[in-house]
């Protein structure tokens, strides 16, 4: 109920000013070292949402908070590059194929602990 509160007085706040949502967020919340949020991005998906007769669960990562937006991607970027190589590599029973949400949807078959 607040966020639903919060919100309409926040756009009619905008409203009246003649300003739009984003003109009027920037306007208010400037100088108070707001930043975009960190990412958090599925990188596998197994599971219920995956193929097969999965033995694992899904795979998400999420930088330390303290870094920028920018670098926080730069590191999802590498680590999403590195799982897909060593999917390419590791072929068995795994396919690099891509969920609807851009990860990589695998087939976790074995049993074994030696892969």
């Amino acid at each position: 109920m607040k966020l639903s509160v919060s919100s309409a007085v926040f756009k009619s706040s905008a409203k009246l000013q003649k300003l739009s949502m984003l003109d009027y967020f920037q306007q208010h919340y400037s100088g108070q070292g707001l930043k975009m949020p960190t990412p958090i991005v599925s990188i596998i998906n197994s599971g219920k949402n995956g193929p097969g007769k999965n033995n694992m669960s899904s795979l998400a990562v999420c930088p330390k908070l303290e870094l920028s937006y920018e670098k926080s991607m730069e590191i999802v970027d590498a680590i999403y590059k590195a799982v897909e190589e060593l999917l390419k590599k590791k072929n068995h029973n795994v396919t690099p194929s891509l969920s609807p949400n851009g990860a990589f949807s695998v087939t976790c078959d074995k049993t074994g602990a030696d892969d």
